[in-house]
């Protein structure tokens, strides 16, 4: 495992975090349906980043990644790094244990 690629053993994506219960919550997922369907972005939806292993689909890494752009470029940036990092420097620089 010695200098493989991290983005051959994570991956990461956005995990959007449950809106608030009753008709404000109703109100705030339809919204942010039709603006996903509609313009293909989500507004004011606040996400986690969530790195996975591939073998097994475990969770190692979960954060608070804000909403709208932040969350965007935060995976557009994690991403980056799993393409061009080996899975030691990735997991020494986001505190994760090694990926076995």
């Amino acid at each position: 495992m010695e200098g493989q690629r991290a983005g051959d053993v994570f991956e990461a994506q956005l995990d959007a975090k449950r809106p608030a219960a009753g008709i404000c919550g109703v109100v705030f997922a339809l919204t942010s349906l039709v603006n996903t369907l509609s313009f293909g972005y989500t507004t004011g939806v606040p996400a986690d980043l969530v790195v996975r292993r591939r073998s097994d689909g475990d969770e190692v890494l979960r954060t608070n990644a804000d909403a709208d752009e932040a969350a965007g470029q935060l995976l557009i940036d994690v991403r980056g790094q799993l393409d061009r990092l080996t899975v030691a420097e990735f997991c020494e620089r986001w505190a994760i244990e090694g990926p076995t």
